[in-house]
């Protein structure tokens, strides 16, 4: 028949596997992407001897709890810490939008190659939230050290942890290997800067209030942002 000889064959152009993420191309081809990769490289190029001198302190605060809290004994160190952890926002809300870390339905009304602008939206949020929890309530009978480092102590494990997700996208551009490996390697490492980061926070607390007061904290400061994040990322 007419209709059966009109097409004689065809190939599948949407994506093979569900939730193929964007391809590189597209997605460094957006002009604000562009700008913002050039803005973090700049931001990383001006703290690196900052970042070189911290260091030490950072791989401390990574491997001993009480390296959080050395940290914050000293006041410009930690001022710098602050300073390179905002540096280092902006290249890992990069690689969130680029493999599809924060993907709630609403970024599809976002056009592509802007979607990183709800990924640093909804980022932002979340710290501001836990910069408002902190701000309002924190356990009593802990001193202003300790205090900071249970806050604070995210902030170091995000420094360590966004170097080596970057480390980890440079190995994924050299080798070419398949991009969903790599997302699920990424994953897990931001999941264990947040996994790490809580266990810090239960030990330093420890030392200075009640295995209660602790547990309050963690679910109010800690646990809710994150928890009303993936909410978001699973009901938006």
């Amino acid at each position: 028949m007419l209709q059966d000889s009109a097409f004689t064959g065809g190939r599948i152009v949407m994506p093979q596997t569900p939730g193929d993420l964007l391809p590189a191309a597209a997605w460094s081809d957006s002009p604000l992407v562009r700008v913002l990769i050039a803005i973090s490289v700049f931001l990383l190029l001006i703290a690196l001897l900052d970042i070189i001198r911290l260091l030490p302190d950072i791989f401390e605060a990574v491997s001993r709890w009480k390296g959080n809290v050395n940290l914050e004994h000293n006041l410009s160190i930690a001022r710098n810490r602050d300073r390179i952890a905002y540096a280092f926002f902006l290249p890992f809300c990069l690689i969130c939008d680029r493999f599809g870390f924060y993907t709630p339905r609403f970024l599809a009304f976002i056009p592509e190659g802007y979607t990183v602008l709800g990924v640093l939206g909804a980022w932002l949020v979340f710290l501001m939230l836990r910069w408002l929890l902190f701000f309002f309530w924190h356990p009593s009978g802990v001193d202003h050290d300790h205090r900071m480092a249970a806050h604070r102590n995210l902030f170091n494990k995000f420094i360590f942890f966004t170097m080596l997700m970057l480390l980890t996208v440079g190995i994924f551009a050299l080798t070419g290997t398949s991009e969903g490996t790599f997302r699920l390697i990424l994953l897990a490492e931001t999941g264990l800067m947040f996994l790490l980061s809580w266990i810090h926070t239960v030990q330093i607390l420890n030392t200075r209030c009640a295995g209660l007061s602790t547990f309050l904290y963690l679910c109010a400061l800690e646990f809710a942002p994150a928890a009303l994040l993936v909410i978001s990322a699973l009901l938006l």
